[in-house]
């Protein structure tokens, strides 16, 4: 109960940080585009800066909260496994080896994750940029009588951007069914392994293997959740060099007020 009272004042913590540095790169971006010399608004579109100052810096700030999470799993994964070893280092070795085959497997989704995220940035970009250009160019629109036209290219855009959530979500919603799956035939293993093991002594197999499955039935969870995590982080990474790109002052010409 100590744990799970801990890790929810962490969780508590860990939004809390998450809104003030939200609202601290909102301000720290306004504060640039105030100062910055005027060539940088011919070089950047505007809907490019507006997406950088919502989405960006959302997605940026969702990383710095998985990360958290993150270290507060995996603090409690360390006790748990500790545990484990406590009760059968055999069984442990055993079962560590194929979680190690778990997160092989996983590295697959996760870098697909790091895919689609650089993906979703690109194509949220550049429907920001269009559907910017649309409404300050309106009155354009319906003097040259091109309405279909730009509804047809908004249209491809806001397409692209939903297949593109589309196969992001559908690929973060694989990893923790993947996981689940080749944990049930982890301690299927588990449990053969332990009768293999203790097969004469059958008293020390019932108590050892009561105590060893309910521990790692809470740590299973654990591992699915760092592992949903770490497709998280790579999904929005690609945010994180966006933002941290933008508000680099080292790159950029700053004019002096007035």
């Amino acid at each position: 109960y100590g744990l799970v009272g801990s890790e929810m004042c962490i969780r508590d913590s860990a939004s809390m940080l998450q809104r003030s540095m939200g609202s601290q790169l909102r301000l720290e971006g306004i504060e640039l585009l105030m100062e910055v010399n005027m060539s940088y608004y011919s070089r950047v579109r505007v809907g490019d800066i507006l997406n950088r100052m919502g989405n960006e810096i959302g997605r940026t700030v969702a990383t710095i909260g998985s990360l958290l999470q993150v270290v507060v799993t995996v603090i409690a994964t360390l006790v748990m496994g500790a545990l484990l070893v406590a009760l059968s280092w055999q069984l442990t070795i055993a079962s560590s080896l194929m979680f190690v085959v778990i997160i092989g497997i996983n590295q697959w989704y996760v870098n697909r994750s790091r895919i689609f995220g650089k993906l979703l940035s690109q194509v949220s970009r550049d429907y920001s940029i269009a559907i910017l250009e649309v409404l300050g160019g309106m009155r354009l629109v319906r003097i040259s009588a091109t309405e279909k036209r730009e509804h047809q290219r908004l249209k491809v855009l806001i397409r692209d951007r939903e297949k593109v959530e589309f196969q992001s979500q559908a690929n973060s919603t694989a990893i923790p069914l993947v996981t689940e799956t080749l944990s049930i035939v982890v301690l299927l293993s588990i449990v053969i392994l332990a009768r293999w093991l203790f097969a004469k002594d059958l008293a020390v197999l019932s108590a050892i293997l009561l105590t060893y499955l309910t521990l790692l039935f809470r740590l299973l969870p654990l591992i699915g959740q760092i592992n949903r995590l770490r497709g998280n982080i790579a999904n929005t990474a690609s945010s994180v060099e966006i933002i941290t790109e933008f508000l680099n002052r080292q790159d950029k010409a700053i004019m002096a007020p007035g």
